[in-house]
């Protein structure tokens, strides 16, 4: 499943990723001495964000789906309200 979702993803991150990296790349080589720095680390960031978005998040996800697999078949587990049966003393009956 993680194989299909990233096979899914991939022709968008590239698409995606490769014309931000053009920009980047002609503001680096185009922009001068002052935004030349600044293109530089976006393009780092950009390629570190790219690669940790395939590898980290798919292992991520298939290490959480080992933990706590999701069965669609299960009971929805009752949630009990901790204070349902608590009285704050406004419903005693009383009349005044």
């Amino acid at each position: 499943m993680v194989n299909d979702a990233i096979l899914q993803t991939i022709p968008r991150t590239i698409n995606t990723g490769l014309g931000a990296m053009f920009i980047l790349a002609a503001l680096a080589f185009l922009g001068g001495d002052s935004l030349t720095d600044f293109a530089i680390a976006l393009l780092l960031g950009l390629s570190v964000g790219i690669l940790s978005t395939i590898f980290t998040a798919s292992a991520l996800a298939v290490v959480l789906e080992e933990r706590w697999p999701f069965d669609p078949d299960a009971e929805a587990k009752k949630v009990i309200d901790p204070y349902a049966a608590v009285d704050d003393g406004r419903n005693t009956g009383a009349v005044i």
